[in-house]
């Protein structure tokens, strides 16, 4: 579909830009085809857009109504859409003003020739680059991420396009299993009770699921009298 979520980036050269987007019943239709939500009332997308260096950082909040049918009775069960979006954009491709090419024709520089290296016999011998270095870490070296690196994206040209952005979000926020609230919860025992039969006491016959371990026991007391 057609972006509607557009703000230009020659907007945040004067500073940070407050921006409130509605998001139509019909775009939330849009974006939410091949999943079973159904749009009840039209969402809002309030963000915040910076500049800091190339990139933009862009943080907000989503709000979406959508149904949902109950795993159990089908019934639609409400989805209240309340989610945090934090992006750190950059420019696709390079630079997105006529300064910023500028100074990045300055800083380009040919190809680093460090990735090969002749040995003796003069073959190129592949080098070890710090960033595979880094991937084959153990699990304990990763970094947890924060935000803004997890939410790292591009976009394209002189305009930020959010739509793919807030359509992902929202989706994210679906659970997989709706249910009604007003369902009774059935607690079911991980094992079902002993039978009244076998219970300690008397002659009476013992739980079949037992018949392991008393067979064990008696193995045990055979080895103890031999000994």
């Amino acid at each position: 579909m057609s972006p509607e979520l557009v703000i230009p980036v020659a907007d945040l050269e004067q500073g940070p830009k407050h921006v409130v987007f509605v998001l139509s019943e019909a775009w939330l239709r849009r974006a939410l085809q091949g999943t079973d939500a159904t749009v009840t009332a039209p969402g809002k997308v309030e963000v915040t857009l910076s500049k800091t260096g190339g990139s933009v950082l862009v943080r907000g909040q989503i709000e979406a109504d959508v149904t949902l049918p109950c795993v159990v009775t089908l019934d639609p069960v409400p989805i209240p859409v309340r989610t945090e979006l934090v992006l750190m954009l950059s420019p696709r491709g390079g630079a997105t003003t006529a300064h910023e090419s500028h100074v990045a024709r300055r800083k380009a520089r040919p190809e680093s020739k460090s990735a090969t290296l002749p040995d003796k016999s003069g073959a190129e011998k592949p080098t070890r680059s710090r960033t595979s270095a880094k991937a084959e870490g153990k699990w304990d070296e990763t970094p947890i991420l924060s935000d803004e690196i997890a939410g790292q994206d591009t976009y394209d040209g002189h305009e930020i396009a959010l739509d793919d952005f807030v359509r992902e979000f929202v989706i994210l926020e679906l659970p997989m299993f709706p249910r009604r609230s007003d369902l009774p919860i059935e607690q079911t025992a991980a094992n079902p009770p002993l039978p009244a039969d076998s219970q300690p006491g008397g002659d009476k016959p013992l739980d079949p699921r037992l018949s392991p371990l008393a067979e064990l026991k008696s193995r045990l007391e055979q080895k103890i009298k031999k000994e």
